[in-house]
């Protein structure tokens, strides 16, 4: 039985080698004098390398207490339960109120943190040492040296703790004519137990752009394993200005929500695997231009007989009319200048 993987439309051209391994080796063959452009869905590209594919990357917020995003929780100040399962008071006949870090925390404090209305806790605190501008701006310019030595043309939208615009973070993509923007963010929440990751999307108005939206969202965190995924890709209701179609012309664009700095565990995940996270994300960039980008160079390997259900080579494919009936056979390609690149 042949994988249900091959069952293909012309806008799933690239697929691995291993998918063919129990069925007889086609022949390979050159396809240089053939006309790529007529296996082109909407959305895909010929280019020469990499570096023809632009890829902007845009570390969330930036600097001044306004823009820092999320930031770490440090614990919770909230009343002291007495023996009789009321507030303690103090000399001023008071309530006692303390501080305690996450990881003292009473029960009786972790039960009231998702309460909406509060009968221990007085105030969440907050770590301003540690905030989401600053981790996400390490895990972007991880990205971006990454993507740089393999080969992309990439351009960061701040490269300090220095906030820029959601108008010039657009620009960015505009100016420089990008494929790829993926805007690097992390959660907060004022539970320290909230978890997850989850990337987003939004569509417009044309049903062939809300499927690469979606379809990037959904390749770029696939292999994302530092924090627990929850419902992604998912669709921006927000509306998030960055992602806008109108604002911002990059053809595929996505915003990442890491985890929850908020959550100790999350955070951690984070800080001590910056480097692994951006192998990740480049990994996921990498499934979606394999879907996507071909170069003059690439080989036809096999095709997929509609008809017969089987895998045929290039020249028993020729024989049987595949450039008059070409709806036959879906051709199965190795793209050689975008073959997979190991990620420092």
């Amino acid at each position: 039985m042949l994988s249900s993987k091959l069952f293909l439309t012309t806008k799933e051209k690239l697929l691995d080698k291993s998918l063919l391994l129990n069925y007889p080796a086609p022949t390979i063959g050159n396809t240089n004098n053939i006309q790529l452009d007529s296996f082109l869905a909407p959305g895909d590209h010929i280019v020469n390398s990499r570096k023809d594919i632009v890829v902007v990357v845009d570390p969330g917020h930036g600097s001044g207490s306004e823009n820092v995003g999320a930031v770490a929780t440090k614990g919770y100040k909230h009343f002291v339960k007495g023996a009789d399962n009321k507030p303690e008071l103090g000399p001023d006949k008071n309530p006692k109120v303390v501080f305690t870090s996450v990881l003292e925390l009473p029960s009786y404090v972790i039960n009231d943190i998702s309460k909406s209305k509060k009968e221990w806790i007085t105030e969440r605190v907050g770590d301003n040492g540690i905030t989401e501008a600053d981790l996400v701006l390490k895990v972007a310019q991880s990205v971006y040296g990454k993507l740089k030595a393999i080969g992309y043309t990439v351009f960061l939208t701040r490269n300090t703790a220095t906030g820029i615009s959601n108008q010039a973070r657009s620009n960015a993509a505009n100016l420089n004519k990008a494929i790829y923007f993926i805007s690097i963010h992390a959660d907060g929440d004022y539970d320290y137990r909230v978890t997850g990751a989850h990337a987003i999307y939004r569509e417009g108005d044309d049903s062939d752009y809300n499927k690469r939206q979606h379809e990037f969202a959904e390749d770029i965190f696939s292999l994302y394993d530092k924090v627990a995924t929850i419902v992604t890709p998912r669709k921006d209701i927000k509306p998030i200005r960055v992602l806008s179609p109108s604002e911002n012309k990059a053809e595929r664009k996505t915003l990442l929500e890491l985890g929850f700095i908020s959550n100790p565990d999350d955070y951690d995940n984070i800080n001590n695997n910056v480097d692994t996270i951006a192998r990740q994300i480049i990994q996921g960039i990498e499934i979606n231009v394999r879907k996507h980008f071909f170069t003059q160079g690439v080989t036809i390997y096999g095709y997929y007989d509609h008809r017969s259900n089987s895998v045929v080579n290039p020249q028993e494919a020729e024989r049987n009319a595949l450039f008059s009936k070409p709806s036959f056979y879906t051709p199965i390609y190795e793209n050689e200048e975008l073959k997979a690149v190991v990620i420092p």
